[in-house]
Parts: C-alpha cells; structure tokens; sequence
C-alpha cells in the first residue's frame, strides 16, 4: 500500500512498485478467466459472470434471460465459467474488465448495444446496484460510447473548480461515505480533500443526499474541466480513500473509475492482497 501523499504524487507517474503489482495481478488471475477476456465470446461472458448474483434464485433468473437473449455462444461461455468455478479476488476485478475491454471494442455497434442492454439487464436483476456493479458499468460503457464515436459531448471546457463546486461535494462525499478510513472521521477526511482540491467554501453532503445517479451527473459535468483542474479532482479524490494510508480494493475500484471518466491517467494502486470473493 502507500500512503496519502505517495499516492498523490504518483497520480499519472507510476513507479515499478505500481507496475509489479500489476503484473503480479495479472499472473494471480487465474487461467480460465484471464484466457477469457482475450476471446470476443467469452470476454462479454467474463463481464456477465462478474455480476451473477450470488443468490442462487437471482442467479437461475439472470441464466435465464441471458440464454434467453445473449448473442450465441455468450450463454454457453458464461455457462463454462460457472462450471469451471474460477475465483476473481476483488483486487483482480477492475483489472480483469480492463484487460477485456479491447476485445469488447471488436464488437460491432449493434453487438456492443445488445450486450449492453444485457449488462443492464443482470446488474439490476436484485433491485439494486452495488458499488462495484456502478464501478463496472461506467467503465464498459465509457470505453465503448468512445469506440462508437457516442460519447456525449464536452461541452464548453470549464477551469474554474468554484463554478462545480457542488459536483466536487458530490464526488468527494460519495467516495468518503463509500471508503473505510480507519480513525478518522468523515469530517476531517472531506476538510483534507478540501484543501486538495483548494476549494474552501463546500461542505460534506450526507449519505441520505446521494445516490449513484446524482454522482454520474456530477461526473458528466466535471469531464468538462480542463486536464490541470480535473487532476486536482482525482488527487483530491485521492485523499478520500487514502486517508488512512490504506487503500482497500473496492476503494482502488472508484478512484479507478473516476480516473478514466476524467480521463487523469493513473498508476495501478498498491493495495492489500485481498482474499478472493467470486
């Protein structure tokens, strides 16, 4: 792991630490999922497998559309994957869909669109959205609209963060409420972040205030900052998962995330080896 102000400066400027353990991450995945990302069938079954829900009776109702519905030899890919029961450590997850998403942008435009629509489909399939579903959604769909030339627009480029500023409380609570900062509390944590981002006057929102779809409003907004701006938010958001010194895996998942949307380039993140959860 680093601490906060190591992992601030290598924001963009990864060192051979950074790029071991990302190597090591790809020699700990195991075969039959790491063979899959590289096959144009198989790579969208590994993404559908990531969000098959553990419960059982979810699980047979997300089979189903899928068989009923995927392109032919995606079910039969997915089916392959549960029999083979590869495990996916949470660290190996964000990695893993990375590691897919050139052969995802093999797919043709209506391909690309029916997968997904599948995605969606099985995401939702519980009646929520978790944290790393979101975490998974925002980076297929960011990587494809951009191979398909759909991206929404920028808009007029923005510098000034005071003009965002209630977007920056947005992204900056929503990753604090989300990290496990041990010791400290979510005021002192978002008054860091603050002076990061050197944007005084903004106050933590509470958890009852946000909810995933205000947070891709607030990101389609900040995407217009210009690069030196949009850093300083990622650096900031930064802060919010590190206060501790410690970066957990579904917190390296949303600064992740975050970073590409904003398009802020970012070493891969030293973290706790997890144990493994799929």
């Amino acid at each position: 792991m680093v601490g906060g102000s190591a992992l601030l400066a290598h924001i963009g400027n990864p060192n051979e630490a950074h790029l071991e353990q990302a190597r090591q991450l790809l020699r700990d995945i195991p075969d039959p999922v790491l063979k899959a990302a590289r096959d144009p069938f198989a790579a969208r079954a590994l993404i559908f497998y990531l969000v098959l829900d553990n419960n059982e009776e979810i699980r047979d109702r997300q089979l189903r559309h899928l068989k009923e519905t995927a392109d032919r030899g995606v079910y039969a890919e997915t089916l392959k994957l549960l029999r083979e029961g590869a495990t996916v450590a949470t660290a190996q997850r964000l990695p893993l869909v990375e590691l897919a998403l050139p052969t995802l942008r093999r797919m043709s435009a209506e391909q690309s669109r029916h997968f997904l629509d599948n995605l969606e489909v099985l995401i939702k399939a519980d009646g929520k959205i978790s944290l790393f579903e979101w975490c998974l959604h925002r980076i297929v769909t960011h990587h494809l609209a951009a191979s398909f030339g759909k991206a929404a627009g920028p808009g007029h480029p923005i510098s000034d963060l005071g003009q965002v500023a209630g977007d920056c409380v947005v992204l900056l609570s929503t990753l604090i409420h989300a990290a496990h900062n041990q010791g400290i509390g979510p005021e002192e944590v978002f008054a860091a972040a603050r002076r990061e981002l050197g944007v005084e006057e903004i106050e933590l929102a509470p958890p009852d205030r946000l909810n995933l779809l205000e947070l891709d409003r607030s990101l389609k907004v900040l995407s217009r900052l210009k690069p030196q701006a949009k850093a300083r938010v990622v650096r900031a958001c930064g802060v919010c998962v590190n206060a501790d010194g410690r970066i957990e895996p579904v917190e390296a998942e949303l600064l992740r995330v975050v970073a590409a949307i904003l398009n802020v380039p970012m070493p891969p993140l030293l973290i706790d080896k997890p144990e493994r959860d799929i």
